[in-house]
């Protein structure tokens, strides 16, 4: 027979003393204390997880977020790898980094935003390769941010006229046309670029197309560029932002894209381009994926 605990001798006398008060007390701090200890095991939120995952590969985003939002439902909310239990182990858990892909795909980048900084403080994408494709994913959301806000008036350019074609997109610094402005951001889109002279072609449509992640808008502009100046070496750099950036959020299901970015770097560097530009305009993360 169970020995009788302290506890079990009392209900029993206080519920007809004190009457259904006495009932709602202790319903009440049950409640409590479950809220405070209660959290499914870890097969649940690991089967949501993969169940995002899936949608995921799928492109169905809805379901994506709702099922990745089903997994931090179950109480587990902190990033870890290791993740499970002997049935359901997963090697990387963060249901954080997922929904800010899935956020950002559909356009909400204030949502995304947010769930990639939980992603990263979780302190534990920074050993995963998406790393990068997080970092890179930021550096695109502060791009669209900047574009969205308003644009400065371009000031003159102070520049004797001069036979040869120089495209000056911002933030290239070109060896061949000095201006009197300033230097700009090296964010895509933050900064109108120089004008162009009469008759040459303007960067501007295809570096806000890259910077809104209109991608086809990009290309078809890019190839306006190239029609126009094949032999300049800024268009190069920009098609290498395009391609780089689109084979990054695109999950690398394309390998053309990356050959193709690879190549418009190299056509940029063979062409004289400015390594600090280069910089400027390519993340770290990018400049890797290029091979450096």
């Amino acid at each position: 027979m169970a020995p009788v605990t302290p506890l079990k001798c009392f209900f029993p006398r206080a519920i007809p003393r004190f009457g259904a008060g006495c009932v709602l007390i202790v319903l009440f701090f049950g409640r409590t204390l479950l809220a405070q200890t209660a959290i499914l095991p870890r097969d649940a939120a690991v089967r949501e997880y993969e169940a995002g995952l899936q949608a995921l590969k799928r492109k169905d985003f809805p379901t994506a977020i709702e099922r990745l939002s089903a997994a931090l439902a179950t109480g587990h909310t902190r990033p870890a790898e290791g993740f499970g239990t002997s049935r359901y182990q997963l090697e990387w858990y963060d249901p954080y980094y997922w929904l800010g892909v899935a956020s950002m795909e559909l356009g909400d980048d204030s949502q995304a935003r947010r769930y990639f900084t939980l992603s990263r403080e979780g302190g534990v994408i920074e050993k995963r390769a998406e790393y990068a494709d997080l970092l890179e994913r930021m550096r695109l959301l502060d791009a669209r941010e900047a574009a969205r806000g308003p644009v400065p008036s371009p000031e003159p350019m102070v520049v004797a006229p001069t036979p040869a074609l120089v495209l000056t997109p911002s933030p290239v610094e070109s060896r061949r046309v000095p201006t009197t402005r300033p230097r700009p951001t090296a964010e895509a889109g933050a900064t109108a670029p120089a004008p162009t002279r009469p008759g040459r072609p303007s960067l501007i449509p295809l570096i806000e197309a890259i910077a809104q992640a209109r991608f086809g808008d990009a290309e078809v502009e890019l190839a306006k560029v190239r029609a126009v100046s094949p032999d300049a070496a800024e268009p190069e750099l920009l098609g290498a932002v395009l391609f780089g950036s689109r084979f990054v959020l695109e999950g690398s299901v394309d390998p053309s894209l990356l050959t193709l970015a690879k190549r418009s770097l190299a056509a940029y560097r063979r062409r004289g381009g400015s390594s600090r530009a280069e910089e400027a305009w390519l993340s770290p993360a990018l400049r890797a994926l290029l091979g450096g």
